[in-house]
Order: structure tokens, then C-alpha cells, then sequence
């Protein structure tokens, strides 16, 4: 996103080897790696974009996740989730999912059989004039 749309960029993690590797590729780039947790995460954003980080909250913690970003949000700002969903509503996966190797398998497994999606979703906090057109 720095390279491409010029934009400053902050990236969280809870992972300090994901850290590190993501300050080694954005080395030069207007580009900050905070290591902390959603939950703590202070300030106010143009754009959120989630990429696969809803799976791993789970549904007991949307209702947590969701008003953390509602208040980092700008008034005027987009949020993207992005993340893979099955065809149906269920309140509980199977527990082999918290294992990833074992998840990322069985997503490229449902894909394959069109049981699961990617759902790309954007958010705003008062709509978009005009409506919200995806840029793809």
C-alpha cells in the first residue's frame, strides 16, 4: 500500500517474528510495525484493513473487535475485513481449526469444493456519497 497508493502505514502484529520480518520488507517505506495487540491500539485511521485476523479472534471476541475499530475508525474512514466464511452461519468450527497448518489445508480443501468463501466487506461509519464503488 506504501509503494503503490503512497500512504503512510501502520501495521500491528502480536508476533514478534512476523514483526521483524515485516520491518525488514517495509525497510525504507513510510511504514510502522507496531507489536501490541488490537485491544490496545490508540489513534484514529483514514483505513482499517483486516486480512486475516477475524478467523483467529473468533465470534466470542467480535463483539470487542468490531467497537475497537469503530473507534479507531475516522468519521469518514473505510474498514476492509477480509476473511474466509462458510456458506452457512454455524456458532462454533471444528477445534482442529486453532491448529494453522491444519486450517490452511482445510481452507484451500473448502475452497475447492465451494463449501467456504473470501469475503472481502467494506465498512463505514455514515455510508459513502455517492456509494462505495470496490477498486479492484
Amino acid at each position: 500500500m506504501a509503494t503503490h497508493y503512497h500512504v503512510e502505514v501502520v501495521g500491528i502484529t502480536v508476533s514478534k517474528e512476523q514483526g521483524k520480518l515485516a520491518r525488514q520488507w517495509c525497510k525504507g517505506l513510510p511504514v510502522t510495525i507496531k507489536l501490541t495487540d488490537y485491544r490496545r491500539l490508540t489513534g484514529t485511521f483514514d483505513r482499517i484493513v483486516s486480512v486475516g485476523m477475524f478467523e483467529p479472534v473468533g465470534v466470542r471476541h467480535y463483539c470487542t473487535f468490531m467497537p475497537m475499530i469503530h473507534c479507531c475508525l475516522a468519521l469518514d474512514g473505510l474498514f476492509l475485513l477480509h476473511t474466509i466464511a462458510g456458506n452457512r452461519s454455524v456458532r462454533f468450527c471444528d477445534p482442529w481449526i486453532s491448529m494453522l497448518t491444519y486450517y490452511l489445508l482445510a481452507c484451500a480443501g473448502s475452497f475447492r469444493s465451494r463449501r467456504n468463501q473470501l469475503w472481502q466487506i467494506v465498512f463505514s461509519k455514515n455510508g459513502v456519497p455517492g456509494g462505495y464503488e470496490s477498486v479492484r
